[in-house]
């Protein structure tokens, strides 16, 4: 548990309050996309500290044990929903990111294209996307590692 320099370390002996707010089927929509953009700039925050060392957040980084155990052991359709919502949107953020070997790095190739008027060379797609697939291999490989460790602690 890290401690900040009051010697504090961020637990809470009051309950926070919860409140329940009722949407009309209108009224849901613009606030599901709010809730869903807020959600996305969370994630790229916390995603960002996963690369800065100091941090040591990528040591939170796992893979479907670690999200296998996110879930409640009581079943809860909120629950439920409200994780699978986050996963999906975990899932869509990565898929965007400008690696190569994802659609984020296709994006950025198909504009380069656009700008320049010309394709990449096959060579250079072909070193990004080994590049790209080395990334994503990285990082499965340190969920992995991570999710193992956590077991045999």
């Amino acid at each position: 548990v890290q401690i900040d320099t009051a010697g504090h370390i961020g637990v809470f002996i009051q309950q926070p309050e919860i409140k329940t707010k009722t949407y009309t089927v209108l009224s849901a929509i613009p606030a599901g996309f709010s809730k869903t953009f807020s959600a996305i700039g969370d994630y790229l925050q916390n995603l960002k500290l996963v690369f800065t060392p100091s941090t040591e957040a990528y040591k939170s980084v796992g893979s479907f044990i670690a999200i296998g155990q996110v879930f409640p052991e009581a079943w809860d359709w909120y629950s439920f929903i409200s994780i699978i919502a986050m996963l999906s949107i975990m899932l869509a953020v990565m898929n965007l990111l400008p690696i190569p070997a994802l659609d984020g790095g296709h994006i950025v190739f198909t504009l380069y294209e656009m700008i320049t008027g010309r394709k990449p060379s096959d060579n250079f797609l072909y070193v990004t996307q080994i590049i790209g697939m080395l990334l994503i291999f990285g990082l499965m490989f340190l969920a992995f590692g991570n999710d193992i460790a956590r077991l045999i602690k």
